[in-house]
Formats: structure tokens, sequence, C-alpha cells
């Protein structure tokens, strides 16, 4: 009993470490650079997203020179292209911008919901990303 739990502990880490998903195919490959934006009530924010990815781990740089806005952070990508953002912003006061969508199976399109939150409140929307 205690060798089953020992080699299914093993399994999973090893799963996890390795970024893989016993459900979802392989993690689809983001970096690189994105060109798109986000639009929040009723305005359009548009920038480039850089994407550093190890694994199922990505670390984020979005620009909109525009706005002199560069906004920076970390997350994840699964098996089954499920995207999750988490980026710190300074534009009138400290925020941060929380991303959740999909990447699209031919790698070539991000897209989902955004939402937004500092001192001047909260805001949601949507955001999109080609390459």
């Amino acid at each position: 009993m205690i060798r089953t739990i020992r080699t299914a502990s093993v399994l999973t880490l090893s799963l996890v470490l390795g970024g893989c998903m016993l459900l979802g195919g392989s993690l689809p490959a983001l970096g690189g650079t994105w060109d798109g934006g986000v639009e929040v009530q009723g305005q359009s924010v548009k920038g480039e997203l850089e994407v550093r990815q190890e694994g199922g781990v990505l670390d984020v740089d979005f620009r909109a020179p525009t706005f002199g806005l560069v906004a920076s952070g970390a997350g994840t990508v699964d098996g089954d292209g499920v995207v999750s953002l988490r980026l710190d912003y300074d534009l009138q006061c400290d925020g941060t911008a929380e991303l959740a969508g999909r990447a699209s199976a031919d790698g070539r399109r991000i897209e989902g919901t955004i939402t937004a939150a500092d001192c001047t409140g909260a805001v949601q929307g949507t955001f999109v990303f080609t390459r």
C-alpha cells in the first residue's frame, strides 16, 4: 500500500513539474511577441505583449506606448490552452490586471476577459492578441 501511494505521488509530481496534465493536450507554445490590446469601457488600448515561456509558466510584459503604459507579471497556460495572467501596472496609481482566456488551437491568437483595479476603481473588458 505504501509503495502504491509513493509511486502515485512520484508520478503526480513528475507530471506537475513537467508541465503536463493528465487531461488535455501538450502545452501551446506562446513565447514571443504578440500584437493586439484590451478594450475596457469602450476604450481600446493597443499594444504589444511579450511572452517568455518555460513549460506552463509565463513571464509577461505588456507595452502600450500611446498611454505610456508598461505592465509586467506572470501567469500560466495549460494543456487545453487556458491562459491566466496577472499584470501589475502604474498609470495614475498602482493597479493589477487579471486576464483569463484561451489560446487558439493553431497558436496564433489569445483572447479572453480582463479585470483591472486600481485607486480609480475596477473595470472589466476583453483582450485579443495575435501573431
